[in-house]
């Protein structure tokens, strides 16, 4: 691991890039949890926002796929099951039926992985991992509120035109769990993003240097709506950066 870098956006967002084995670059991205609820309910609406900011500014130009993990996944359906019909069966695992969670008209797929706390797992026996067509942004907010908690949900980024869908499926079925350096992975897409530390942070695995532009883009996007809110402003003077959090903290008075 070496070459690691720090870029800032208004001390708001900040950038770590690491050079990694294999030709891998990571990039973590820092800050869009500023947004913190618990001590300020009234953002309870705002929370997750810069995230989805960044998110579909980054995506913008690539054709996306987005994993839901196994457990999470089943855990989350079997909970929704339970409350519509008052009673699941003990031990009895229900199969998920997407369109409840991404709506109709989504192409997906299923498989038997586990995807969970950001690392791919040995095959789950907790029901399995959907892999869909990006959804609209309402959609997409969703799958941040239920899963990025548990970092259970990941995007693939493709160059438009290719068979996206596919592609993901064919290379996550035989991927070696935990091994998302080796994989092949990052031969087929151009850029793997998940969620690290329950949802704290962004991580990003490229094999190329030009896509650190559009990150930069994504993150500018991010800090411009950030800085925009009337939170932000009338608190912008007790900010800090707290390295606990990774982000900017209100300070006690």
């Amino acid at each position: 691991m070496n070459d690691r870098r720090i870029y800032e956006f208004n001390d708001v967002v900040r950038i770590t890039n690491e050079s990694l084995k294999w030709n891998v670059i990571s990039y973590n991205i820092y800050g869009l949890n500023i947004f913190d609820c618990f001590r300020f309910p009234e953002l309870r609406d705002l929370c997750l926002l810069p995230y989805l900011k960044f998110l579909m500014q980054l995506m913008e130009p690539y054709e996306t796929i987005c994993l839901v993990g196994s457990p999470a996944l089943q855990e989350w359906f079997d909970d929704l099951h339970y409350k519509q019909h008052l009673k699941i069966a003990i031990d009895t695992t229900i199969p998920v039926v997407p369109e409840q969670l991404i709506g109709e008209g989504i192409h997906y797929t299923m498989l038997s992985i586990c995807f969970h706390e950001g690392r791919f797992w040995k095959i789950s026996y907790s029901g399995k991992s959907l892999l869909c067509k990006l959804p609209a942004p309402q959609i997409l907010l969703k799958l941040l509120t239920l899963f990025m908690g548990s970092d259970s949900v990941a995007f693939f980024l493709y160059e438009k035109g290719k068979d996206a869908l596919a592609v993901t499926r064919e290379v996550v079925e035989c991927l070696e769990p935990d091994n998302i350096l080796e994989s092949p992975i990052l031969g087929k897409a151009t850029l793997f993003l998940t969620s690290q530390n329950e949802g704290e942070s962004f991580e990003i695995f490229a094999q190329n240097t030009s896509v650190e532009a559009q990150i930069r883009t994504a993150c500018q996007k991010s800090v411009e709506y950030i800085v925009s809110t009337d939170w932000f402003m009338k608190h912008k003077e007790l900010l800090y950066w707290n390295n606990l959090t990774n982000c900017c903290t209100v300070r006690e008075a």
